[in-house]
């Protein structure tokens, strides 16, 4: 394998390049101008790609743990199956990209536009999704679990049967409690009806949720409601 492991290629052209299986770990990338080049299979964990042009680049099977992606531009970018173990997402433009089997466990997705995403089978384990723009974005079969949705607009998402959701609440919940409620049952609420049997699902975690601050309270909430 290639090695340019702990390289600094800021601010250089690299549009078209083919970076194949190449190792970059470590490797400073910021502001570095990608656009249509091939990482398939390439070692980019640990890499600075901070504010980075990724428009439609190859991304498959690479191993982009750690990485630094913050305002990254990965417009129709190929990421199957990549490992973004850990990344740092945050106001990361991923419309139109292809995550179909990628690994986002614990992502810093904050601010994120998924518009048009294709999250097929990914996991998205421990991932924030507050105000992250999902629209038209494909969670068929898609895992996740232990995810903060509170606030988030689901309306136009594609699920299927073999979506799974398990809901996290932030530790902050319930200093703004009356706030919060009406934010998650409006990411309910937002769920179309096709969906039925998700939404109760959501409703349920979210009434337990609420049973287990009813218990160290020393008032009742009200129980909350599910529009069909």
């Amino acid at each position: 394998m290639t090695s340019f492991q702990n390289a600094n290629f800021e601010n250089a052209d690299l549009s078209g390049s083919d970076f194949e299986g190449v190792d970059l770990s470590g490797s400073n990338l910021r502001k570095v101008k990608l656009w249509l080049a091939n990482f398939e299979r390439a070692n980019l964990q640990d890499t600075n790609l901070q504010n980075v042009d990724l428009r439609d680049v190859h991304l498959q099977e690479a191993d982009l743990r750690r990485a630094n992606l913050r305002l990254a531009n990965l417009s129709g970018a190929d990421l199957w199956c990549a490992n973004l173990k850990d990344a740092d997402l945050y106001n990361a433009n991923l419309e139109d990209a292809d995550l179909h089997g990628a690994n986002l466990y614990n992502v810093n997705l904050w601010l994120a536009n998924l518009t048009n995403a294709n999250l097929q089978k990914a996991n998205l384990w421990g991932v924030d999704l507050r105000e992250v723009c999902l629209h038209n974005t494909d969670l068929s079969g898609a895992k996740l679990q232990c995810v903060n949705l509170c606030g988030t607009n689901l309306q136009d998402v594609i699920f299927d049967e073999k979506t799974i959701i398990k809901l996290k609440f932030a530790p902050d919940f319930q200093e703004n409690l009356s706030e919060n409620m009406g934010l998650m049952l409006n990411t309910i609420n937002s769920i179309s009806p096709s969906n039925k049997l998700l939404k109760q699902n959501l409703m349920e975690q979210f009434t337990a949720f609420l049973n287990t601050i009813n218990n160290s309270l020393d008032t009742v909430l009200l129980a909350p409601h599910i529009h069909t």
